[in-house]
């Protein structure tokens, strides 16, 4: 007898010899009763659904293979099953459903990194548009101060420097994103950039004319042609009240004429003459006049407005309002009366400071975004608004061009 044949060889599973008996052995010459393997291997196929948790408890449990199974020589046993067969199926099927997921996972890491990097991309892609657009809107102000003329393909400065701030701070990842962006933007400052320009243009002329001539009002209130030109505004609009037929030069009317040619002949002759045939010293107390009339209107529609707000009924004369009254003879005669005396109680100091004042309540109102917008429509024609227009649009493509760049990184990235 061999000593194979007397030397004991327990079953991993019962535990009993498996000395002449079926049996595997595994690379480190560990045994198996046939019988306990395929009694295993039955109760591992009917759990192959189970969790990977469930087949690995059960594996170690029943018949504790985890090392011996990968070892099975086929050589020694060719008529049982394959390596791939003996392992459990559940446990590949688990392993597997727990790579998809951990791949899974990982592309969710992926997709929610490009959204963040991508977010943060048009965010800065906006900042840079907007400061882009306040240096165009600064710079064409500048430039319509300086040379005080406006030069409108120039407003395609806005939509580059638009474009350009959205392209830089959007770095690789600009396309079509960054340069909607830089178009949205570029639709809102190139019309603020003109608005701005008009308002800085206003607001400086009256500042220059109010400091220029406050010097002068104590010894005059104005010149000769704007005297003329208050009188013949003032007889235009009584004449039209009238009902009298005015022929206006061509493109003007009340509204629109600010200057003393502007008005009717019929109107602009007699004041002409008029004013010809004085002296200086008659002169110079005709506009101590006008300028009484103008204040005297300016207070009584100033406190006939503070009264309609506090709820007071006034005395307007018929078929006169707030909203239509202009001429001194449009106000409640007691308010007329009431700045008259005001008026004329002053000193002439106090009178020039009175009307200073007026003149800057005046260009701040003007140089409002309302009160800019209310005298570009007066003064600006048709053609004006077309070319205006015309650089809006081509500013707004200007910056989606220079915005988006020439390439679609974002897209792809």
């Amino acid at each position: 007898m061999s000593d194979e044949a007397v030397k004991v060889r327990p079953c991993q599973a019962c535990g009993k010899d498996c000395t002449g008996q079926p049996r595997i052995k595994d690379k480190k010459g560990r045994y198996l009763h046939k019988a306990c393997y395929e009694k295993a291997k039955a109760k591992a196929k009917a759990k192959k659904e189970a969790a990977l948790a469930a087949a690995e408890k059960e594996a170690e449990d029943i018949y504790g293979l985890e090392e011996a199974e990968p070892a099975l020589s086929e050589d020694m046993f060719g008529d049982l099953p394959s390596q791939e067969e003996q392992i459990p199926q559940g446990f590949n099927t688990v392993v597997a459903q727990s790579t998809q997921d951990s791949a899974k996972k990982e592309r969710r890491k992926k997709v929610s990194a490009g959204a963040a990097m991508a977010g943060a991309s048009w965010v800065l892609a906006l900042v840079g548009a907007c400061g882009g657009g306040l240096l165009g809107i600064i710079a064409w102000s500048i430039k319509v101060n300086l040379i005080e003329r406006e030069y409108y393909f120039a407003l395609l400065g806005v939509g580059f420097l638009v474009g350009t701030g959205a392209a830089l701070l959007s770095g690789s990842r600009k396309g079509v994103m960054s340069g909607m962006i830089a178009a949205c933007v570029a639709l809102a400052a190139t019309p603020l950039a003109i608005v701005t320009a008009y308002a800085v243009l206003i607001d400086e002329q009256i500042t220059e004319s109010v400091t220029t001539q406050s010097a002068n009002w104590e010894e005059t209130w104005m010149t000769d042609l704007e005297a003329k030109t208050l009188l013949a505004g003032w007889a235009s609009l009584r004449a039209e009240r009238q009902d009298v037929t005015l022929e206006w030069p061509s493109g003007y009317s009340f509204e629109t004429a600010y200057e003393f040619l502007h008005h009717p002949r019929s109107i602009t002759g007699p004041i002409r003459d008029e004013w010809n045939a004085m002296d200086e010293v008659a002169r110079e107390r005709k506009k101590d006049e006008i300028v009484e009339e103008r204040e005297v209107s300016n207070l009584a529609d100033q406190w006939a407005y503070q009264k309609e707000e506090a709820g007071e009924q006034l005395n307007w004369p018929q078929g006169m309002s707030y909203v239509d009254a202009y001429l001194i003879e449009d106000y409640p005669q007691d308010l007329v009366a009431s700045a008259r005396t005001y008026w004329n109680e002053m000193s002439r100091a106090e009178q020039v400071q009175h009307v200073t004042a007026s003149y800057e309540r005046f260009g701040a109102m003007m140089s409002s975004p309302e009160g800019t917008v209310a005298l570009m429509e007066s003064e600006l024609e048709t053609k004006h608004l077309l070319w205006y227009g015309g650089m809006i649009i081509l500013s707004v493509i200007t910056a989606f061009g220079i915005g988006s760049g020439m390439s679609t990184d974002e897209e792809t990235a």
